[in-house]
């Protein structure tokens, strides 16, 4: 039987090892050590705070499992049915259940939007684009139609002055057509005038041929009385045979002269019908001058009241041509700010994308493959790391880590908790430094971590800790740890972070 003094050492041993564990406990850290307590009262409270340490750790563990998996945008994940809760702790699994349950028929509904967004301004980017189109090739005729409708302009105009020019000359040509018609009208006159001359200079020639035809029987009758004169007469006769002579000329001459006389009145004759044909046609060519110099003044008139309308459809095409270069550049800047808005639908539907609220897109490996694939590893590892010297570690982890395409990464962690290598990541693994997220570095300290310390404490067996988000890449993982001791004497950590998505 114990003596007081004993047993008060025990209790007070058995309540500082109590106190110790609980102390772990206050301080966040459920990697508590089972206890063994002497005293019958106190190894049932022991008993209790490792109960406590059990169900929190289960608790921790499949609370960090749903948060870790929604936190990578698995919206699909669901509580555990082995996990179980009690007391106060069932509110707690509730309200975790609605939430995924809620995130997950939220995020449907928000992925279904987008998606009819996206739709939308796919189908809007493309019509704007093609009214742009049509808008700038609408202006680009209409550049052609202004071009056009000046050089109409400028015709029209180059028409008027035309006929203004035939109008000054067909002005000209009446005047002209006016001093024609007088001087053919004075013509006529003029050969009425010789026509009538002609007719008196015929008498004359007839008075003349008259007397010339008395003179002729004068000089008969002179000879006559001559001849019956004799000597006497003689001298008589001889000037009555010259006077017969010169009588006998003048009837030619007469008679030459109005054989003349009458080719000259038929030739005035001739001439004053060509003369009244020549007045009667500058009378119609007046005439009909008159009608065209009227013809082409109305002609002058239209064309310019034409010259004004056209001036006027210039202008206004060319107010239209600008309207439309106005909105073809909208069209443009609309396009932009439409491909802009479709680029940001684009971008935020591939964000919405990184959340999976569709079974057939929501990859996550079986625990068990995981673990098969960690224990390969973690052998193929460790054989190689126990006789590799301390500045070896890196390169020893990269070629272990070739072609493992569920490793994240791995390191090792030294006796003292400090890590000796670098995390070394694998090559089929993005490293993602956004959000805060960096590799471990050598020199940090794991001596808190359960990774460290589970796999120090259980030394043969590797040690699987609960799913988290990486530190490194943000992806879903569980670290598998467990130690060895090298060929030199010197004890490590191996460390494999493997990932579940």
């Amino acid at each position: 039987m114990m003596s007081k003094r004993s047993m008060y050492r025990q209790l007070e041993k058995d309540c500082e090892a109590i106190r110790k564990q609980t102390n772990r406990l206050a301080k966040g850290n459920l990697d508590i050590d089972k206890i063994e307590a002497g005293e019958e009262h106190l190894q049932r409270v022991s008993e209790d705070i490792n109960e406590i340490a059990n169900l929190l750790n289960e608790y921790i563990a499949e609370i960090s499992g749903v948060l870790s998996h929604l936190s990578v945008g698995d919206l699909l994940v669901q509580m555990s049915d082995t996990a179980k809760f009690y007391g106060d702790f069932i509110p707690i699994k509730a309200a975790l259940t609605k939430i995924t349950v809620s995130l997950s028929e939220t995020f449907v509904k928000i992925n279904d939007i987008m998606n009819q967004i996206n739709k939308i301004g796919e189908q809007a980017n493309q019509t704007t684009v093609l009214l742009a189109e049509n808008e700038t090739q609408i202006a680009e005729e209409m550049n052609l139609v202004t071009v056009k409708a000046d050089s109409v302009y400028e015709e029209t105009e180059r028409n008027y002055n035309n006929v203004n020019k035939i109008c000054a000359g067909m002005t000209e040509l009446m005047a002209h057509a006016k001093e024609g018609h007088a001087d053919a009208v004075q013509m006529v006159d003029a050969m009425e005038q010789v026509n009538i001359a002609s007719g008196n200079i015929s008498k004359v020639a007839d008075m003349i041929y008259s007397i010339s035809s008395q003179t002729k029987l004068l000089s008969l009758n002179a000879s006559i009385e001559a001849a019956r004169a004799g000597e006497h007469g003689r001298g008589f006769a001889v000037v009555a045979q010259e006077i017969g002579e010169l009588a006998h000329q003048t009837t030619k001459a007469v008679e030459q002269t109005g054989r003349l006389i009458e080719e000259s009145v038929s030739k005035v004759g001739e001439c004053q019908t060509v003369v009244n044909l020549t007045a009667d046609r500058f009378a119609q060519m007046k005439d009909s001058l008159g009608e065209i110099n009227g013809d082409s003044l109305e002609i002058a008139t239209n064309t310019a009241r034409q010259k004004e309308n056209i001036k006027e459809m210039v202008d206004t095409i060319a107010r239209i041509s600008s309207t439309i270069q106005n909105n073809a550049a909208l069209a443009q800047e609309n396009a932009s700010t439409n491909a802009c808005l479709y680029e940001e639908t684009a971008r935020l539907k591939e964000v919405l994308d990184t959340f999976i609220v569709d079974p057939a897109k929501r990859i996550v490996l079986e625990k068990k493959l995981v673990d098969n694939e960690a224990e390969v590893f973690m052998k193929k590892a460790l054989n190689a790391l126990k006789g590799c010297a301390e500045n070896k570690i890196d390169e020893t982890l990269k070629n272990c880590l070739k072609e493992e395409a569920h490793i994240e990464c791995a390191y090792v962690i030294g006796s003292d908790g400090r890590q000796t290598s670098h995390t070394v990541m694998s090559g089929l693994v993005e490293i993602r430094t956004a959000g805060g997220f960096k590799p471990a570095e050598p020199g940090d300290d794991h001596r808190a971590k359960r990774y460290f310390s589970q796999a120090d404490r259980q030394r043969d067996e590797m040690y699987v800790s609960h799913e988290y988000i990486s530190s490194a890449t943000g992806n879903l993982c569980s670290t598998y740890s467990q130690a060895y001791e090298t060929s030199f004497g010197k004890s490590y950590v191996l460390c494999v972070d493997m990932k579940y998505m």
